[in-house]
Formats: structure tokens, C-alpha cells, sequence
């Protein structure tokens, strides 16, 4: 009798080592892999940070990012690849020069760090820089 429930033991544990990866793989393929690439960035201060927003309350306010990230800055253009679920997504970029976390404005209210967004906008707009993504694909975004 114990021969018999080590047996089902030691095939219950070998079954399942076999599964578990065969799920954890499964959960990695639903995530779509996305390269951001940053281009125009005119100097090597601070951080490109880059942030995934989705839904337009709090949208590019670093804090509410869904997929976010802080890259050192580098002049010309750096990059970055994402692991993200489908959906409708609007994504922001500042040049933060200061690690500040913010992007800097003077006293006219005129950015004095550089921005970009995806879609078609080119200020704080979030309908238009949504942006639908379902596939693996590279994101360009000039500053």
C-alpha cells in the first residue's frame, strides 16, 4: 500500500513540474512585446522617463503610468522594450534634465524640457495620442 501512494505521489509531482512551466509560459505569450525608441534628445542630463497611460484621469503623470520606466539620457535617441497586456494605450515621454520628476515649465507655462507623446498629439491630449496595440511593435517618438 505505501509503495502505491509514493508511486502516485512521485507521478502527481512529476505531472505537475511538467505543467507549471507549460503555464507560466502560456501567461508570458499574453504579453506583447513593445520597443520605445526616444529620438531627438538633445543632450545627456537627467532622465528620458517613459510612461504607458490608460485612461485619460491622471494620464501622463508619471505616478499613474500602467508601464513606466527611467532611462539615463543619452543625446541622440535611446530605447526601450516593454512587456505589456493588448489594449488602447496613450504613452508620454519627458526629457527630465533635473530628475525631478515633473516636466519643467518657465513662467509663460512653455516647457522648458523637452516632451513627446504617441498618436498624433503633440501637447497633453490624451484621445489623440491613444494608440491601439495587439501586436508586437516599435514605437517611435520624436522629442
Amino acid at each position: 500500500m505505501k509503495q502505491k501512494q509514493i508511486f502516485f505521489i512521485l507521478s502527481l509531482t512529476l505531472f505537475l513540474l511538467g505543467i507549471v512551466p507549460q503555464l507560466s509560459a502560456q501567461k508570458e505569450n499574453d504579453l506583447i512585446e513593445v520597443k520605445v525608441i526616444v529620438d531627438g534628445i538633445s543632450n545627456d542630463k537627467g532622465e528620458i522617463r517613459i510612461g504607458f497611460y490608460n485612461k485619460p484621469e491622471g494620464a501622463f503623470e508619471v505616478k499613474n503610468s500602467v508601464y513606466g520606466v527611467h532611462l539615463k539620457a543619452k543625446k541622440g535617441k535611446v530605447e526601450h522594450i516593454f512587456y505589456i497586456k493588448p489594449g488602447n494605450y496613450a504613452i508620454g515621454v519627458i526629457h527630465d534634465e533635473n530628475n525631478n520628476g515633473v516636466l519643467d515649465f518657465n513662467i509663460l507655462g512653455i516647457p522648458k524640457e523637452d516632451y513627446g507623446f504617441s498618436g498624433s498629439a503633440t501637447r497633453k491630449e490624451y484621445e489623440k495620442a491613444l494608440i491601439r496595440i495587439d501586436k508586437s511593435e516599435t514605437i517611435i517618438i520624436k522629442l
